[in-house]
């Protein structure tokens, strides 16, 4: 979990906006995110955490990873995620 938790902030540094999302939070990436690591770390973070609800979008207005959870988890979203500011 550690090193992931490491390679979750290496992604989410480019992170241009958190915004509060019903249930979580949205996190618009800088264009030039890797899109493979964010796959392969959304892919991990759910066989680790089934309750997490991960969408990702790609459109001409960039990329924004949302990011839900039950309320009891909420704290665990905005630790490994970030808070809206």
């Amino acid at each position: 979990m550690a090193s992931r938790r490491r390679e979750w902030v290496g992604v989410l540094d480019g992170a241009t906006r958190r915004t509060a999302i019903d249930g979580g939070v949205r996190i618009e990436l800088a264009r030039d995110v890797d899109l493979g690591d964010l796959g392969r770390l959304i892919g991990a973070e759910q066989h680790c955490c089934a309750f997490l609800r991960f969408t990702l979008t790609v459109d001409a207005d960039g990329t924004a990873l949302d990011v839900r959870a039950p309320e009891l988890a909420a704290d665990l979203v905005s630790g490994l995620f970030g808070s809206a500011g």
